[in-house]
């Protein structure tokens, strides 16, 4: 049925998906299947349709509550798989989502690390500044214990970020 359009995840007169029919009848290898071919249960669905319908500032609030609980899988649901992410010096990059989630693993500590934090919504992206203790250069910048993140969204995801010294260049390019 799939091959002939069939929709997946289409939600029934009875309000589930068809894995949610499979799990609530028990039966494991259709969930099996229907997993293996891309499909989810209603509340996952949901959680998908919100997420593309978040505006800049929700999806890099989000993000940080999930970096903050150390949830590298919701970390990787904000990110779109083509994200890039530019440090301070444009040779330090990242050109997606695997590298970034390699990137950002160390920083997974169960906290932000920051002692305040500030952001601010854009059109299309969202400016993240943090003061951290102990921060006070990255590959050779001054960075005076801060850091500047422009966060680019789109369809509810970050797809790219790009890091700032200064909160001037920050607000600028965002």
């Amino acid at each position: 049925m799939l091959e002939r359009g069939a929709e997946l995840n289409w939600v029934g007169h009875d309000g589930l998906t068809p894995l949610d029919a499979a799990v609530r009848s028990g039966d494991d290898e259709v969930v099996a299947w229907l997993r293996g071919c891309g499909g989810s249960a209603r509340n996952e669905k949901e959680d998908e349709m919100a997420i593309h319908a978040a505006e800049p500032l929700d999806v890099v609030v989000g993000w940080m509550d999930a970096m903050r609980r150390g949830d590298l899988v919701d970390v990787e649901r904000w990110l779109d798989p083509d994200v890039t992410w530019r440090g301070v010096r444009d040779s330090a990059v990242c050109r997606n989502r695997d590298e970034v989630l390699d990137m950002l693993q160390g920083s997974l500590e169960g906290r932000l690390g920051a002692d305040a934090v500030e952001v601010i919504a854009g059109e299309g992206a969202a400016v993240l500044g943090a003061k951290v203790p102990g921060l006070a250069e990255i590959g050779g910048v001054d960075v005076r214990g801060q850091l500047f993140n422009v966060f680019r969204v789109g369809c509810g995801r970050i797809i790219a970020v790009e890091d700032y010294a200064f909160r001037e260049e920050a607000l600028a390019a965002a």
